[in-house]
């Protein structure tokens, strides 16, 4: 009871500095600045702005090295990319930081894996990257990174990756 009180004046304290008062009897939020008091305020989630989904092309010197490139934001910071080429397909998350937003500028790392003909099988590679979202939602993406050619097996060798990826986000 003692960690109780200081909460709910905590609760209450909270509300009245929002210009908002409490109605004890229905638990809504009113808004002390509409023109209809008393009456309940609806609350409805805002819709953003902010694309979550990129497709675009993708080249490098990684495989796929001619890719169709489609990468899903779950959060402001991260991500999932899934790539589809002629001769090779890589998936993996992807950490933006800062958040990727329209208008700015964005780096990012990650983790790929995927299968090409280059890599003789299968293949690891480490993004780390900058990516640029126009206001017009035209997507520009540039990484390098250690890139492992059949990471899976005894002939695995290191070698430097990079890719470039130019897309529309919606």
């Amino acid at each position: 009871m003692k960690i109780l009180n200081p909460l709910l004046l905590l609760f209450f304290f909270s509300i009245s500095a929002s210009g908002q008062t409490y109605n004890s009897t229905s638990s809504i939020a009113l808004d002390n600045n509409s023109n209809q008091k008393g009456k309940p305020q609806t609350f409805e989630p805002k819709e953003s702005n902010e694309p979550k989904n990129i497709l675009g092309l993708q080249v490098g010197i990684t495989d796929p090295t001619l890719a169709l490139s489609y990468e899903r934001l779950f959060f402001k910071n991260f991500a999932a990319e899934v790539s589809a080429g002629l001769i090779g397909f890589s998936i993996g998350p992807k950490i933006y930081l800062p958040s990727l937003r329209t208008g700015k500028i964005s780096f990012y790392t990650g983790v790929i894996v995927g299968a090409g003909a280059l890599a003789e099988g299968r293949f690891g590679y480490i993004p780390i990257g900058i990516s640029r979202l126009t206001k017009t939602n035209f997507s520009m993406s540039f990484d390098i990174g250690p890139h492992t050619g059949n990471a899976f097996n005894d002939t695995g060798s290191i070698s430097p990756g990079a890719r470039l990826r130019i897309g529309q986000a919606f």
